[in-house]
């Protein structure tokens, strides 16, 4: 939660949203007022010089005011990062009677499991020998509604169980891989659908034990 909140695209963001690009005083050529794309490396000099101008504001908010700058500064930033994680807030209230297990996050957990994220449970639901489960790139130029910042969708796919190319579901984040996490999610929402695959991976594996045994007997 706490990278959430001070990594550089929250700060740009916030930079960003009060036009402090319109008084900031950079070089001509370092494009501050271009719009951001995805996977520029030059984006990630952008960020970390707007998150860094954005740190300087904060700061000079507070010295500008020894008395009550820190206080103002503190409520200031309580009510922009509370529009930030709200969905994250509601995800954990939703979460907080389970145990989560290290290293597992919230907003990854599969639905109606604390032990496994989405992708693992999804995995060993439907997933087997032969069986490809894949995540890919889906076109799409959403931004987030708060920061600006491009939006990547993964969709999952299947390749088995009779099906090739079959999408299972879709996900949205700042971040692919949690995107990848909330597609998985929402393929194991499709609890009719899920169920169908498992019956499919059950048979085959009953029919594959039967093979093998009437092979041990040919042998005996």
């Amino acid at each position: 939660m706490r990278e959430i909140l001070i990594r550089n695209t929250t700060l740009a963001g916030f930079f960003r949203q009060y036009d402090m690009p319109s008084r900031a005083r950079l070089p001509a050529d370092f494009g501050q007022s271009r719009a951001l794309g995805r996977g520029r490396s030059s984006d990630k000099d952008l960020l970390k010089t707007q998150g860094d101008m954005f740190e300087a504001f904060v700061a000079a908010v507070i010295v500008s005011d020894p008395r009550n700058g820190l206080s103002r500064a503190v409520s200031w930033l309580k009510a922009l990062w509370g529009r930030t994680i709200k969905e994250q807030i509601v995800e954990n209230e939703r979460l907080s009677a389970k145990t989560q297990p290290p290293g597992v996050k919230a907003a990854y957990v599969a639905p109606g499991d604390s032990d496994l994220n989405a992708k693992d449970k999804l995995r060993a639901t439907i997933g087997a020998k032969g069986i490809a489960i894949r995540y890919e790139d889906m076109p799409g130029d959403n931004k987030d509604r708060d920061l600006g910042l491009p939006l990547y969708t993964v969709g999952v796919y299947l390749d088995g169980w009779g099906e090739t190319n079959k999408l299972l579901g879709r996900g949205t984040a700042l971040k692919k891989k949690e995107a990848g996490h909330k597609a998985a999610a929402a393929a194991l929402e499709n609890k009719k659908l899920i169920r169908a695959y498992e019956a499919k991976k059950q048979a085959f594996h009953e029919a594959a034990k039967a093979a093998d045994e009437a092979a041990e007997q040919l042998l005996r």
